[in-house]
């Protein structure tokens, strides 16, 4: 999508530094074009009160560059919030129009392109018909109008987040709007499983989708008692065998010492086969010390994790949730102990 322009924020914050200097040092300024009393008159003119600036227009100001610098940095999402907040404090003042363009363009920028022509629109309906940049805002709004193609969502709950292309577009939305092409919509909701569907839109042209989004398991109380203790029982057999394997090795290594320290040496009697023998048995119990670690502490999870049958007893608690954000989706697994 072309973006046609951008307003600088410098641009209108210099008009809004002249609208509200506007009345000041009118009243001396009349004296001057006029000439001074004459003297024996002694008039003295009435003084106007210097005008206070518009509520809300020193903090609109600070807002501005902050707005264009995140802007400038690609920040769309933060200058978009600027923005509003600037079209917020300045609520009547007479150069208010002109946030509305950058509010317009920093939706485009997000691929919101229904609220992007939507502020462009009151752009021009709000005080902006006569501005100097009106032609290419209205150019703007039909290249927007001849590219966009639209998509009806019908989905089965209330409240959801929209998706396009991993952009999330909007919420809770019924329609959306989408460059001429094929398009990846996704329907994501809390506590159900997101859905996705790709769609060919051409330009002002229609497509409609249905969404039937499933709800995720509820809270799960707890795991049978037969996974701790099956765990549990085979650790205690890993626990066994290695100590087993642990206690031959140990008698193999005390053979073949007590061998070598005889005053021959225990030449011919010590051989490479018991060194083999010796690593074999040690090998074997590391494993079995190593697999009865491992299941222990799988017990040890599964203990907190069990449903013993006890209601007055507190049970750990899973729950099964969907994470999203703009770069990706996926479940998270909560628990409570």
């Amino acid at each position: 999508m072309k973006h046609l322009f951008w307003m600088h924020s410098r641009t209108w914050t210099r008009a809004l530094i002249v609208l509200a200097a506007m009345g000041v040092g009118q009243v001396s300024a009349q004296e001057a074009e006029d000439g001074a009393a004459p003297e024996t008159e002694q008039v003295t003119a009435p003084v106007t009160p210097e005008p206070s600036p518009p509520p809300g227009l020193a903090e609109a100001m600070e807002r501005i560059a902050r707005a264009e610098r995140l802007y400038e940095e690609e920040n769309y999402d933060a200058a978009l919030v600027e923005f509003l907040e600037i079209l917020d404090l300045l609520d009547t003042h007479p150069a208010r129009y002109r946030v509305l363009y950058n509010v317009g363009k920093s939706y485009e920028r997000l691929f919101r392109y229904e609220q992007a022509l939507r502020y462009y629109e009151r752009f021009l309906t709000e005080g902006g018909s006569g501005d100097d940049n009106a032609a290419e805002v209205r150019a703007k709004i039909g290249v927007l109008n001849d590219l966009l193609g639209t998509v009806n969502l019908t989905v089965n709950i209330e409240h959801y987040q929209v998706w396009v292309d991993d952009h999330m577009v909007g919420e809770d939305a019924d329609t959306v709007l989408v460059p001429g092409g094929s398009h990846v919509i996704e329907v994501r909701a809390p506590d159900y499983t997101p859905e996705r569907q790709e769609v060919q839109v051409p330009a002002r042209a229609e497509r409609n989708l249905t969404f039937e989004l499933t709800a995720l398991a509820e809270d799960f109380e707890g795991l049978p008692p037969a996974l701790f203790w099956s765990s549990a029982g085979v650790a205690v057999l890993a626990a066994i065998g290695g100590t087993i394997f642990g206690v031959k090795a140990l008698g193999r290594r005390n053979d073949v010492d007590a061998l070598l320290a005889r005053p021959d040496g225990g030449v011919g009697m010590v051989t490479s086969a018991d060194q083999d023998d010796i690593r074999r048995l040690s090998r074997n119990a590391d494993i079995f010390f190593g697999t009865a670690l491992l299941l222990g502490t799988t017990a040890v999870i599964f203990a907190f994790l069990t449903e013993w049958g006890d209601e007055t007893e507190d049970t750990a608690r899973l729950r099964l949730s969907p994470v999203m954000d703009r770069a990706s989706a996926g479940l998270s697994l909560e628990g409570a102990f």
